[in-house]
């Protein structure tokens, strides 16, 4: 039985399917503030709406898609997922879900939330990225649009890469 107050879930186990628990989740829990799941398949992402959408207090929000999931997982999901976010959110991590410049782009074009100070993507080690400086430069544009200023910005570009960028609050 989930409770209805859980305000911080986090499932890790790679070896089960989460759908099912994802379902439960998004039907019973209303008040989560900090969310990590990894994605296993297809038939968790409708499920993962939900739970976006039934928790509006939702602050903190870590995906990840493990690589012995890569073949079962559609990620054109991501773009949609950007517009369904809580605008509490103040923390995104994905890991393995965006493979291109382009998806960085629209992914952070379409966030809505009002105060985003974490966004962390690790890229899944087959991607289109030719040049990780393309979403730095997109960044700081990004950042001056939206009055922010960057606090603290990193960049790892190899086989797996990576760019987490910091916002002051």
């Amino acid at each position: 039985m989930i409770s209805i107050n859980l305000v911080e879930l986090v499932i890790e186990n790679i070896f089960i399917s989460n759908h099912n628990l994802l379902k439960v989740i998004g039907e019973n829990c209303r008040n989560l503030v900090n969310f990590f799941t990894i994605i296993t398949a297809d038939n968790d992402i409708p499920f993962l709406f939900n739970i976006l959408k039934n928790n509006s207090k939702l602050k903190d929000l870590r995906l990840t898609l493990p690589t012995l999931y890569f073949s079962d997982v559609n990620t054109g999901f991501i773009i949609e997922l950007a517009k369904y976010l809580p605008r509490l959110i103040n923390s995104i991590y994905l890991s393995n879900l965006i493979k291109s410049v382009n998806e960085y782009k629209e992914f952070l074009e379409n966030c809505k939330v009002d105060e985003l100070v974490y966004y962390m993507i690790n890229f899944p080690p087959i991607n289109d990225i030719v040049n990780v400086d393309e979403c730095e430069e997109f960044v700081k544009r990004w950042t001056e649009k939206k009055r922010k200023v960057i606090w603290n910005f990193y960049k790892y570009q190899s086989d797996h890469c990576k760019i987490y960028v910091v916002w002051d609050c």
